[in-house]
């Protein structure tokens, strides 16, 4: 995708993105379309005010194609999980906005205090759970109780079989089907 011109190569290429964002915009009509995008594909020269990263130009402009919401992973394409998200980059990009479009932040949130403290520090309206519902995957409970939830080892035995015959029944028994799932079980317990 990524070596096409695509995912978040299209953000260096704003003609292109501004073409495919209003054309969906148009043809969604009632619909609302949302964008998740990173700081930015690699570290651009060109702002080096930013680090390099440039999504903070695009906010503006997105919201004048017609995104309803905006997500903001915190990393670069080429960092990965390599660096931790940058939520104060995050927060200047929030600030961008002309209108009052939702703005989601993505990365590294483990926590219900983690969510809330980047709702009420760092200018997002929301969060996006990604990796650590691999890692935590009663994470969503922690965060609508507002609660740790500190299970037991049969809990967490119980949560893994449930895993495994998920992934079973969804990518299937045969050889790749466990090894999809055997993948997916190893992230989840590293």
């Amino acid at each position: 995708v990524h070596r096409r011109g695509a995912g978040s190569r299209l953000m260096a290429r704003t003609r292109a993105m501004e073409g495919v964002v209003r054309c969906m915009s148009a043809n969604l009509r009632t619909k609302p379309l949302t964008l998740k995008m990173r700081t930015a594909d690699h570290e651009d020269k060109k702002y080096p005010e930013f680090a390099g990263r440039y999504a903070h130009k695009l906010v503006p402009q997105l919201e004048e194609w017609g995104v309803s919401a905006i997500t903001l992973h915190g990393r670069t394409a080429r960092q990965r999980y390599t660096k931790l998200a940058d939520w104060d980059y995050m927060h200047e990009c929030s600030q961008r906005r002309a209108k009052r479009t939702p703005f989601i932040g993505c990365g590294d949130v483990l926590s219900f205090e983690e969510a809330e403290e980047h709702c009420r520090s760092h200018g997002v309206d929301s969060v996006m759970i990604g990796r650590g519902a691999l890692m935590k995957p009663w994470l969503f409970t922690e965060l609508a109780e507002r609660r740790h939830w500190d299970i037991s080892a049969s809990e967490r035995f119980d949560l893994t079989r449930d895993f495994v015959n998920f992934g079973l029944d969804h990518w299937g028994a045969d050889a790749r089907g466990v090894e999809t799932t055997r993948r997916f079980l190893l992230e989840w317990l590293s």
